[in-house]
């Protein structure tokens, strides 16, 4: 794609990258974009593969390309409520009765987009841009969500012991499914993880205003209702 938009001479690129691209700080003080992202063996194949995707779009930049890099946290909004941020809700109305012990960054959906048209429409370039509302436990996260979906919240907090047996349970279940686990062990891994992210570098640069996370869960709870409702009529 890059050498595609070099050749044919694009204005400007705007690349969509992660958090996970950034480099994690375990110390409780915030994970900002100048913080350089170091090669660990222990990171997940996803870590890796954005951030050599960020190499590329650097490279590219040497080569004259205008762009910039947005890495958003935990997006929130609809869609395949099978995968992402959008399968927690699936599993808290199915009953769920574990929460993580971890804390990481939300953002709503419509949010990342308008940074990103924001970004582009600005004079900046060859910036990245930590997108994320909030840092928020896992915990209020899963109340939050089941109270929009007016069930019970999940009651119990599983540590490293139960990772693993909710790992090797996953891997059962896939091998007798026939499909690919919801979650992979780097998954879970995060879900303990406590990561702080600054918010100041985007909303400096773009005077945005992120949705609280709170609302956020409440639109798309509604959405997940009416698919739920649709479903049962049908």
């Amino acid at each position: 794609m890059l050498k595609a938009v070099l050749k044919a001479g694009v204005e400007k690129f705007c690349h969509l990258s992660s958090s996970s691209a950034t480099d994690k700080n375990f110390t409780h003080s915030y994970v900002t974009e100048e913080m350089v992202w170091r090669y660990k063996h222990k990171c997940s194949d996803y870590a890796r593969s954005k951030f050599l995707a960020e190499l590329a779009v650097l490279e590219a930049m040497a080569h004259g390309l205008k762009a910039v890099i947005v890495n958003p946290t935990n997006i929130l909004g609809p869609g395949n409520w099978k995968a992402g941020t959008s399968l927690l809700f699936q599993a808290v109305w199915n009953g769920l009765l574990f929460y993580p012990e971890g804390i990481n960054g939300f953002v709503d959906v419509h949010d990342v987009t308008t940074a990103m048209i924001l970004l582009m429409d600005s004079d900046i370039s060859g910036e990245r841009f930590i997108v994320s509302a909030e840092n928020l436990a896992y915990k209020d996260i899963f109340q939050w969500i089941a109270g929009s979906l007016q069930v019970e919240p999940p009651r119990y907090r599983f540590n490293g012991l139960e990772r693993e047996l909710v790992w090797r349970g996953l891997k059962v279940y896939s091998r007798f499914s026939g499909q690919n686990p919801p979650l992979n062990k780097d998954n879970l891994k995060t879900l303990a993880c406590h990561y702080y992210y600054a918010n100041e570098k985007i909303k400096q640069a773009t005077d945005i205003r992120f949705t609280p996370v709170q609302d956020s869960i409440r639109f798309v709870a509604k959405l997940f209702l009416e698919k739920v409702k649709k479903e049962k009529e049908s």
